[in-house]
């Protein structure tokens, strides 16, 4: 299934591990090198990200304000801070903790992150404020680290990809007159586009649905309930029988 929960029309709930995090435990420190980088995914051990926007602002009155000011960013500072417990053995979380005695340049490296709509976010980053051990006697040992952008990254927006399938569970069904049954949808790829998903039934005096995909049972028959996304879509027959 997908990683979503959808909840009607008017969107949906992306679960937080769609986002993916690479770090480069090649140290290189310059985006004319990306293509030297040595990706290591960071998420063994981790279980918290918080991405932070560090904002500058300027806050102002001006006598057309007739009292009331203004504020203004005047610059941002990109850091995400991740969490969880050490995991030693583990190529990412290993070259982070090897720097937590490190200073300047040495603090430095790549990092890239995937958000779940496919976009990129990629820079020079300065490790900063690593934990690598520590708790209580019988837990894992800590894990922690602040990753600070060092000016503006390089963000890539992802290639509109189509849905390419849509997969109706059950396929088909069958459901007592005044009771209900639940349908689940499966939209691919994950990266796709638009993976809303709207629900119609073909007969709304025998079946109707609703916009999560349930089926209420409304007269002896059978009605096909289409689950559409992007161009694509997926079908259940639901036979409903007598209460």
């Amino acid at each position: 299934m997908a990683d979503t929960t959808t909840t009607g029309k008017i969107g949906k709930f992306t679960l937080n591990h769609k986002n993916k995090f690479e770090i480069d435990i090649s140290g290189q420190t310059s985006l004319d090198n990306v293509d030297k980088a040595n990706w290591m995914r960071l998420a063994a051990g981790v279980n918290n990200s918080t991405p932070a926007a560090n904002d500058t602002t300027t806050n102002d009155e001006y006598y057309d304000g007739e009292g009331f000011g203004t504020s203004d960013v005047t610059s941002k500072r990109l850091q995400i801070t991740l969490a969880g417990h050490r995991l030693e053995g583990d190529p990412a979380q290993d070259y982070i903790a090897s720097k937590q005695l490190a200073i300047g340049d040495d603090l430095k490296t790549l990092f890239r992150w995937t958000q779940p709509s496919g976009d990129t976010i990629t820079g020079v980053v300065t490790l900063t404020s690593i934990v690598s051990s520590g708790g209580a006697p019988g837990a894992k040992q800590t894990f922690s680290v602040v990753i600070v952008f060092n000016g503006k990254p390089i963000f890539a927006p992802s290639a509109k990809v189509a849905v390419t399938s849509v997969i109706v569970t059950p396929p088909t069904d069958s459901v007592k007159v005044g009771n209900t049954v639940k349908l689940s949808t499966a939209v691919t790829p994950d990266n796709a586009a638009d993976k809303t998903v709207t629900y119609e039934s073909s007969d709304n005096l025998t079946a109707t649905v609703t916009s999560d995909g349930t089926v209420t049972g409304i007269k002896v028959g059978s009605a096909t309930i289409t689950a559409t996304a992007g161009d694509k879509s997926g079908k259940s027959v639901i036979t409903v029988t007598t209460a």
